[in-house]
């Protein structure tokens, strides 16, 4: 099972040197007539730039199984982090600052 506070190991590639820390967008979804929609209500926060890497460096692919653990991130506002795991939601990176 993979670490949802994922702190990858490897170093930090030259493209992202100057960036400390990613923008990070929590999406929530409802459920409505079997399908997920996405809510406008989003959530941005930001976790440090290693959370959103993984283990080669690059940053983590939007909507995936990775990206969609940085909502249990530290950071991560109390919604995301208290999102039920039966309702769906995705996470996005937009940035690095």
């Amino acid at each position: 099972m993979p670490n949802e506070n994922h702190q990858s190991d490897a170093s930090i590639p030259a493209e992202h040197a100057d960036a400390d820390e990613a923008i990070v967008t929590f999406h929530p979804q409802i459920w409505l007539d079997n399908r997920a929609l996405t809510s406008d209500d989003t959530e941005t926060y930001t976790v440090p730039i290693e959370a959103a890497l993984d283990d080669n460096g690059e940053l983590l692919e939007d909507d995936s199984r990775e990206s969609d653990g940085l909502a249990n991130h530290e950071n991560a506002p109390e919604r995301a982090q208290n999102w039920s795991e039966n309702d769906p939601y995705y996470v996005t990176i937009d940035g690095l600052r």
